[in-house]
């Protein structure tokens, strides 16, 4: 029997690694998979991110760097069989070239996949922005050739890593979507109050460009229109406080330039806030048009007034919307809920 050897994210509340190790669990657990998680001893920063935007840039490779240690000797007590799958959860992951070296020159034959997520196939992504790209572009081609597969959640995201990888074999890529299996409403308190009219549920990095959503009020929306707006990453104290104050919104906008998973406003709209997204990156093929603005990157005030165009039609159409919004929620669970059965089915089919 293969067994899944799940290389997990550490666990970052403010990241979604937590429940996505809980749900890989309950799918090894519901469909009899054998498996196993790599999970260290010993963490450098908890559960808080300190440098970086993403992950905590020292923690996150000293946590690797374990993992790595860990898959070694169970490899060399042959507890990682032939056959068996490492399954990374985020396969940027300096080590994988370890892991290669051992198959061809020890003759084995355990199987490498893993999901991508960012890297310097992204223009707006961090490692591309702090000028990595010198150095981080050649390991990340090699990792992507060792990898058996690779999975993303969008056409979008397989695009344009093929676009900039374009020796990297297409089939090996695969689109499995995003896994979210709840609507988190547990984590909140039964009939929140909407008392938020427009939330920015990214983060406050530049290729989510919050100071178009504020230029965007300060232009468009006066104070006198008294409209009551939210970016969640400036009162952000816990995960939990992140999910209320997204319940408490009706609208979740989005001016991102970098968006392959497109998490935040998921999240948001599972948490009932009607998203306006432009027609680009991930979110063209995610939303339905009726949730779109046109997509103006080169014109930015043209961009802006889309958006508060938009919101005006919103909330003069709410109920409407509201309708809408209940029919996308029901397709990204359905489509959350086939994410990591998706995943694990390629996994075992190596």
């Amino acid at each position: 029997m293969k067994t899944i050897h799940l290389v997990p994210i550490e666990p970052i509340e403010e990241r979604y690694s937590i429940q996505w190790l809980a749900w890989f669990k309950k799918e090894f657990k519901d469909n009899n998979i054998s498996y196993n998680v790599i999970i260290p001893p010993a963490s450098l920063t908890g559960n808080k991110i300190e440098t970086g935007e993403f992950l905590d840039v020292i923690g996150t490779n000293f946590y690797k760097a374990q993992q790595l240690v860990i898959l070694c000797q169970l490899i060399y007590e042959g507890e990682i069989k032939d056959d068996d799958i490492i399954l990374f959860m985020d396969y940027w992951f300096p080590g994988v070239e370890m892991l290669q070296y051992i198959r061809d020159g020890a003759k084995k034959k355990f199987k490498i996949a893993g999901m991508l997520h960012a890297g310097t196939w992204d223009p707006h992504d961090f490692l591309t922005r702090s000028n990595m790209a010198y150095w981080a572009r050649a390991l990340e081609t090699s990792w992507l050739d060792c990898a058996d597969a690779l999975f993303v959640a969008t056409q979008f995201h397989k695009k344009l890593i093929l676009q900039s990888l374009i020796n990297l074999k297409p089939d090996k890529i695969k689109v499995t979507g995003f896994p979210i299996y709840a609507d988190f409403s547990e984590e909140v308190e039964s009939n929140v109050t909407k008392d938020i009219d427009i939330v920015f549920p990214h983060r406050l990095a530049s290729e989510k460009q919050p100071n178009l959503f504020d230029k965007m009020l300060d232009t468009y929306a006066p104070s006198s229109n008294k409209l009551i707006t939210r970016k969640t990453q400036e009162n952000y104290i816990n995960k939990k406080q992140y999910y209320r104050d997204l319940s408490r919104s009706k609208i979740a906008a989005s001016f991102a330039l970098q968006e392959t998973w497109g998490i935040a406003i998921q999240e948001a709209v599972l948490l009932g806030c009607i998203p306006i997204v432009p027609d680009r990156l991930a979110y063209s093929e995610m939303y339905p048009d009726v949730f779109k603005i046109e997509s103006n990157v080169d014109t930015p005030s043209s961009e802006m007034l889309n958006m508060y165009r938009k919101i005006i039609v919103i909330f003069n159409n709410f109920e409407l919307y509201k309708k809408e919004l209940e029919s996308l929620q029901r397709t990204f669970l359905l489509k959350g809920k086939i994410a990591i059965p998706n995943i694990l089915t390629e996994c075992l089919t190596l």
